[in-house]
């Protein structure tokens, strides 16, 4: 069973940051990261992502949903750009929503899977970029 839940110092290029409100799709995700040989740090919305990331090392990508409880995917891509770490941080959006077109915009934002997803092109994102 994957764990999400402790924030250690991690090996950046292997560090997936997930960012997902639903436990049960977040759980999934995190197991086939960590079966894939992934280190999975894991937050259930954008407020606690950017906490997240002021204490891990920098990860090789970003895995962010949109539609989230007290920040959402946009919010966080706002301020993610005004992060001092943010600088080019690769962010693939997972959404089930429209509004993944105003996502795209941001910087650092590679590209969306469109949920629900094939788990082989989830895994050949973070191949490329971990």
């Amino acid at each position: 069973m994957a764990t999400c839940g402790r924030v250690v110092k991690l090996p950046p290029h292997r560090t997936v940051l997930l960012v997902e409100d639903d436990p049960e799709i977040r759980q999934a995700i995190a197991e086939v990261l960590q079966e894939a040989g992934r280190t999975v740090v894991c937050a259930s919305d954008g407020l606690e992502a950017l906490a997240k990331l002021d204490v891990v090392e920098r990860p090789c990508l970003i895995l962010l949903d949109l539609m989230m409880p007290r920040m959402d995917g946009i919010e966080f891509l706002r301020r993610l750009g005004k992060h001092p770490r943010s600088k080019d941080f690769p962010v693939l959006v997972l959404s089930a929503h429209g509004t993944v077109r105003q996502a795209e915009v941001y910087p650092g934002v590679l590209g969306t899977l469109r949920k629900p997803f094939d788990i082989g092109q989830l895994l050949s994102w973070v191949d490329e970029h971990c």
